[in-house]
């Protein structure tokens, strides 16, 4: 019995152990999240983490820039800090079962709460025992009073998923929410429904992340500040993905919505495809490594600029001898006017960074075809507003302007003019009641609709 009984105390006090062994582990495996965090253009501001035997807690403030929006917001960005309020539990056992560590968050805005203190939120991250983890985000719906700095907010809920690897080189994450409503003073800000987000991720060559992701919005409603007009999108959806076979990676965007509603005109439905082929990995690896350097880093706007276009000037005899393509498909889109379509395609082949300051070496080593059927109001438009912008540069300073008929007037005529001599030269021509450009250049030769264009020496 009594062997019974040290067997007992001996098996009570290595279990005792365990979390505080499993403890230092723990840390450095936080500190891999929040590194993790820091590359995705999140600035560290600070870190606190306080160790115990048998948990720990741990407060990281971030800093993000959070751009202006154009006619929705007045100002220029802004900086918007969080922090992440977490208390770690040590493994062998935890709620969610046997693993490492099970890590409960709670986020805050500017040092303050972004919901009420009794919100029953779960920001949750098991870590398993070989490194791997799973964060669970579980949000109830929730209505926020305004405080003066926030408007009043009628959030309807989130619940989202990341899974990830001990080497966080794979990640799938899942978020879907009902909504959310933003009011000031009782008038609505912005209106949210139905939003989705998808991802998957993971790691190939020399460390590339690669994957595809799916960014859905039932509906998406907001005022500009500025003037009081709404701006309302209905149907929106964002689909990107990336792939490599050899050294050569190929990226793909897919948008499309279903009606949008800007000052009062309804667009509708509108897609766009973009798709960039026979980028070099390694080119890419390395881009890839200097955004995580400069984050890292903290550099100032300008020594971003700098660094990035370091690296793209110093790879681009490599990238123009894979002969990327980049292609704008699938451009649809209905207006009041009509129906827009059009298709862009451009390739280097046999492109030399010295060819860009030879003209005539520089079209013979692009093949591009261009398609572009519009209506005729929407070209007049077109032209209008550049004519316009022309002409203001072209008035003396001080120079009184036309008045407004005249000004009209002569915009009109002078967009006349344009278009016929362009029917004229059969750049544009009609076909089912639309102005219709369709042209390719190839070893040197342009055609137009069919027709060849000169093109000119590098004598001129």
């Amino acid at each position: 019995m009594k062997k019974f009984g040290i067997l007992f105390l001996i098996l009570v006090a290595a279990l005792s152990a365990v979390p505080g062994v499993v403890g230092t582990q723990v840390e450095s495996h936080y500190q891999a999240l929040v590194d993790q965090i820091k590359t995705h253009g999140v600035e560290l501001v600070s870190h606190r983490y306080h160790q115990g035997w048998f948990s720990s807690e741990a407060e990281t403030q971030f800093a993000l820039v959070v751009p202006k929006v154009v006619g929705v917001a007045k100002g220029a960005s802004r900086i918007q800090r969080f922090s992440l309020i977490s208390k770690i539990t040590h493994g062998p056992l935890t709620e969610s079962g046997g693993g490492m560590a099970e890590i409960d968050s709670k986020l805050r805005l500017d040092s303050e709460p972004l919901f009420p203190a009794d919100y029953p939120a779960l920001i949750r991250t098991f870590i398993a025992f070989d490194g791997a983890g799973k964060t669970q985000l579980e949000l109830p719906p929730a209505e926020v009073a305004s405080d003066g700095k926030r408007p009043q907010m009628r959030f309807q809920g989130a619940e989202g998923e990341l899974a990830f690897n001990s080497a966080f080189s794979q990640a799938d994450f899942h978020f879907t929410s009902p909504g959310m409503l933003l009011l000031k003073e009782g008038v609505k800000q912005l209106d949210l429904a139905d939003l989705k987000i998808d991802s998957h991720t993971h790691q190939e060559i020399g460390g590339l992340m690669l994957g595809d992701a799916l960014f859905e919005v039932g509906h998406l409603e907001v005022m500009e500040s500025e003037n009081g007009d709404r701006i309302r999108l209905e149907g929106l959806a964002f689909e990107a993905k990336s792939a490599a076979v050899g050294d050569d990676v190929t990226m793909t965007m897919d948008s499309r919505f279903d009606l949008a509603i800007v000052d009062g005109q309804r667009y509708g439905p509108g897609k766009l495809g973009i798709a960039i082929e026979k980028l070099p990995a390694s080119i890419l690896v390395k881009l890839q490594q200097t955004l995580t350097d400069i984050r890292r880093q903290q550099l100032n706007p300008l020594e971003r600029q700098v660094a990035v276009m370091g690296v793209l000037m110093g790879s681009g005899q490599a990238v123009m001898e894979r002969s990327p393509r980049l292609v704008i498909d699938q451009l649809r889109l209905q207006t009041p006017e009509g129906l827009v379509e059009g298709h862009f395609s451009i390739q280097p082949v046999g492109l030399e960074l010295a060819d860009v300051n030879d003209l005539m070496a520089l079209l013979g080593k692009l093949v591009a075809e261009v398609s572009l059927k519009m209506p005729e109001s929407l070209y007049r438009a077109l032209f209008k507003h550049q004519l316009e912008l022309q002409l203001r540069e072209q008035l003396k300073e001080g120079a009184p302007l036309p008045d407004d008929l005249a000004w009209h007037e002569h915009l009109n005529s002078a967009v006349d003019r344009q278009l016929e001599r362009l029917q004229q030269q059969e750049v544009l021509v009609y076909k089912d009641d639309r102005l219709v450009t369709e042209a390719t250049l190839s070893d040197s030769l342009l055609t137009v609709n069919g027709k060849m264009i000169p093109l000119p020496s590098s004598t001129q």
